[in-house]
């Protein structure tokens, strides 16, 4: 056979697709053995899927070496070879789709327009008296077709729903430039002949697929990870809303765009805490207290908009940023909070419990200071406690004898 007429093209081509093979079984057996406590359902089925590549892609890489080595190239050896090439893309696409929460619709509508092109593809042996050559050209048209077709689909797919992290960048950009090269390493083969050259860039580019994919499937995964650890950082475990740090990066974060910002826009920091919460538990347990701060902490993100922001500072004091507002208009908002409060309930072992909040706040245009606001907001609802709790102020120059001596609970 041509491309092994030398002792170089073999030993090449071996040694390519032995690496390849390896790094498809290695990689294979890490992603099946992958940590999956930190993912969700979504994701460990993803993996899955992802998992499944390698084994497709080493099957196909198998029958491709035995027939070449044996030389025993034929249609059938290379339709399988291409068949597991194309399966091991479509466990790539469905670990995409599953992953960008792709509607099941959407992707029925795909297969069946892979289905027809793939009928298509098969009227021509069908009619031709040479089914040796009419075949083997079509399979390099089925394996381009579905190659191409699945590589742009799934770098559309990558694009969907979310911000892309760096292992589905890189993942996006292996798709692109597997199909591109494997475009043209075809395109050579068929305008020059020269199969030596076509065998061991098509060896080059399964193991740099392996190698490439492997990184990314990895790299998505570390980043998801990473992620989740940083999202339960910046969140409140037992209310799921923000928590004290992410309040302070999310304000600093409005104090630097609002430093760049050539029109300045002014907003509101609130501090707000629940009034007589040490009863709550006293009477009615620590469980009743959590579920009070569950109820209000759904009360207070259901009742701002989305550019605002709130946060439960620790224990019964939340904070929340109105943006964009005046004094007038932040005290209308806050006062709707403070009265859905009031009128709602928690049901607790046929005990309806109730309570109040009280409210301190501060226009933020006099300083650039998170800490100096919520300070001042602080002040201002201390001032409402002392006197006498459930009802809203404005700071207002207050003087600080109400942070010194704050009224009890």
């Amino acid at each position: 056979m041509a491309i092994f007429s030398g002792a170089d093209s073999s030993t090449v081509q071996f040694y390519m697709f032995t690496i390849a093979i390896i790094g498809c079984s290695v990689s294979g057996l890490l992603l099946s053995l992958t940590p999956q406590d930190n993912l969700t359902k979504k994701d460990q089925f993803s993996l899955k899927l992802f998992t499944y590549f390698f084994p497709l892609l080493l099957v196909s890489m198998n029958i491709w070496l035995f027939s070449a080595y044996f030389d025993t190239e034929t249609p059938l050896f290379e339709g399988l070879s291409g068949l597991f090439f194309v399966l091991a893309l479509w466990s790539l696409y469905a670990a995409i789709c599953v992953r960008k929460s792709v509607k099941e619709h959407q992707i029925k509508k795909f297969i069946r327009l892979n289905l027809f092109v793939w009928c298509l593809l098969l009227i021509p042996i069908v009619l031709s008296a040479d089914h040796d050559e009419v075949s083997k050209t079509l399979i390099k048209l089925f394996l381009l077709t579905n190659v191409g077709v699945l590589v742009f689909a799934g770098v559309i797919r990558l694009k969907e729903n979310s911000f892309a992290n760096k292992g589905e960048n890189l993942l996006r950009f292996v798709l692109s430039s597997t199909f591109i090269y494997l475009l043209t390493i075809t395109v050579l083969y068929e305008l020059t002949g020269d199969e030596f050259l076509y065998s061991i860039n098509f060896a080059i580019l399964s193991t740099a697929l392996v190698i490439l994919m492997q990184g990314s499937v990895f790299m998505i995964f570390i980043f998801d990870t990473i992620e989740k650890h940083k999202t339960e950082s910046y969140t409140d475990y037992l209310t799921n809303i923000p928590n004290r740090r992410a309040f302070i990066k999310k304000m600093n974060e409005l104090v630097d765009s609002k430093k760049k910002s050539a029109k300045l826009r002014s907003g509101v920091v609130v501090v707000c805490d629940i009034d007589h919460f040490k009863r709550v538990n006293d009477n009615y347990g620590h469980d009743a207290g959590d579920r009070v701060l569950q109820k209000l902490a759904g009360i207070l993100r259901s009742s701002l908009r989305n550019m605002d922001y709130c946060a439960r500072l620790g224990g019964e004091e939340f904070a929340i940023y109105l943006d964009d507002v005046n004094a007038e208009t932040a005290l209308i908002a806050l006062e709707r909070i403070r009265k859905t409060v009031e009128s709602e309930s928690v049901l607790i072992e046929g005990y309806e419990i109730s309570v109040t909040m009280s409210f301190g706040y501060v226009v933020t245009e006099h300083t650039y200071n998170i800490n100096v606001y919520l300070e001042e907001a602080d002040v201002a609802l201390y001032e409402a406690k002392s006197k006498g709790r459930n009802q809203i102020v404005k700071f207002a120059g207050l003087k600080s004898k109400f942070k010194k001596h704050k009224a009890k609970a």
